[in-house]
């Protein structure tokens, strides 16, 4: 199964309890991304939080607050990818 999953560097903004506000790297796009769909690929124990990391996430969890989602954070990538991904940073 294939979708389309936003993939790309990021900088932290804040916290909330459903979702996490991001600014994109290179760009004045900030997003906000589910909390339980999105992926930080980065040690969990890494705090405070490096200035720019990726994150991966499937499209429908990901909300634009300003700005628009550059072309090349866009990807078209299986489930399988996805869950690889997550098993590897997120350990589930």
């Amino acid at each position: 199964m294939y979708g389309e999953f936003f993939e790309g560097s990021v900088h932290f903004i804040s916290q909330g309890l459903f979702n996490a506000k991001y600014r994109l790297e290179n760009s004045e796009c900030v997003i906000k991304v589910k909390n339980n769909t999105h992926v930080r690929c980065m040690n969990q124990l890494d705090l405070p939080f490096p200035e720019y990391f990726n994150i991966l996430a499937p499209m429908d969890a990901v909300k634009v607050i300003r700005g628009t989602i550059p072309e090349d954070y866009l990807k078209d990538s299986s489930a399988e990818y996805y869950l690889r991904v997550r098993m590897k940073w997120d350990g589930f």
